[in-house]
């Protein structure tokens, strides 16, 4: 099974891609390292709430769209359970109550 960060990265790609921008003009677009999007797709990252909002901007797409994956119903609730996790984390921490909302609301996406 993926990882939630992988699955998130490779629905970011398929969303950019669909709007046909390279990587090199995404990271551009979002002011990070061409790395930095690679590392992203490819799940070796985690993306910040900051650059999630950035992300939506420039695909021109809703943020809960990139977190809908299509798995089996038990790895959906593990990828719940890995992204409430996540967000109990000290290292997004200050972004607590929007990606708590994000939780509640893909929770409620797959039930």
């Amino acid at each position: 099974m993926l990882s939630f960060q992988k699955l998130l990265g490779a629905n970011i790609k398929k969303y950019r891609k669909q709007k046909g921008i390279s990587q090199e003009k995404f990271a551009e677009l979002l002011n990070v390292a061409p790395t930095t999007v690679s590392n992203i797709e490819t799940g070796k990252n985690f993306i910040t709430s900051q650059t999630l909002q950035n992300i939506t901007k420039v695909l021109e797409i809703e943020a809960f769209k990139l977190f809908i994956f299509n798995d089996n119903e038990e790895s959906k609730t593990i990828l719940l359970k890995k992204l409430k996790r996540n967000i109990e984390t000290k290292s997004i921490r200050n972004d607590y109550t929007k990606l708590y909302l994000l939780y509640e609301f893909s929770e409620k996406l797959i039930k």
